[in-house]
């Protein structure tokens, strides 16, 4: 994991024209760290050379929305002066080669974005999250932990619940963010969900009213890829040339624990850093 979370915190940084030790703080997103201890943010401080402080974050499909609620604050408040979030996940690694159906749905990668401060206008709204704890049985591993230190090492999802549950919630997120800002559905140049499944996110799209032409989908070509599919998706659209400036950004995510979360994005640079 570390090594494919190096390969993206390195092109982020790339990307935006920043030295390693011109950022201060590294927020990472994953739950398939390389081991128990030291935290794999760690080992991807050293591999970029960074300084600073290093956090980990361990909340699966919606790692990306959280890290990126935990860095903007720290940066917005003034805490720190520049973060690198990196989200990354080797989900084969904890997948039942048994399980066919878990085989086909998720896939192994990374993503990062560096946060700056703007003030043009551009950058993150307001991010907003929540949990239904109550239905955290949805998706879990029960081993490696101080209950069950050995055990069933394999994730295991009632994927029909999932379902269920994570169309309307990432719709209602969704809502939530477009609310904050007085902006409805039409105005969304590009939704970019968490790529969970192909389904869900037609369904949710079809839920908010947004055209599927205006929605991000890359879950066909590299499947789910946990907190880092929401990067993943957008840089995919930067990279094929499809963002212009002043485009509104609807990102949305649910998640194991069962999380969810949204964020607002105006484009306002020619790059995705």
């Amino acid at each position: 994991m570390s090594d494919l979370a190096t390969r993206a915190g390195t092109d982020a940084l790339a990307d935006a024209g920043l030295l390693p030790t011109q950022v201060d703080l590294l927020v990472m997103g994953t739950f398939t760290g390389d081991q128990r201890l030291p935290p794999s943010a760690a080992t991807v401080q050293t591999n970029l050379g960074m300084s600073g402080k290093f956090l980990q974050i361990d909340t699966a499909c919606t790692g990306f929305i959280d890290a990126l609620l935990v860095a903007k604050a720290l940066v917005e408040t003034g805490v720190h002066k520049r973060a690198l979030v990196v989200c990354a996940d080797v989900l084969t690694s904890v997948l039942d080669p048994a399980d066919w159906l878990s085989q086909t749905v998720f896939g192994d990668a990374a993503a990062a974005v560096v946060l700056d401060t703007v003030t043009d206008g551009s950058g993150f709204g307001p991010v907003h999250s929540g949990s239904d704890s109550h239905l955290a049985e949805y998706v879990r591993i029960h081993d490696s932990g101080s209950r069950r230190p050995a055990g069933d090492s394999f994730m295991r999802i009632k994927f029909g619940d999932v379902q269920r549950w994570g169309v309307q919630r990432m719709a209602d997120a969704a809502r939530r963010a477009l609310e904050e800002h007085g902006l409805n559905p039409a105005d969304v140049d590009w939704l970019v969900p968490h790529q969970a499944s192909a389904s869900m996110i037609k369904l949710a799209a079809a839920e908010l009213g947004i055209d599927p032409n205006r929605v991000a989908l890359t879950y066909p070509r590299f499947g789910n890829t946990g907190g880092s599919s929401i990067l993943l998706a957008w840089n995919t659209l930067y990279r094929e040339g499809l963002l212009r400036e002043g485009d509104v950004i609807l990102l949305c995510a649910v998640g194991a624990g069962m999380a969810w979360g949204s964020a607002l994005y105006r484009w306002g640079r020619p790059r995705l850093a």
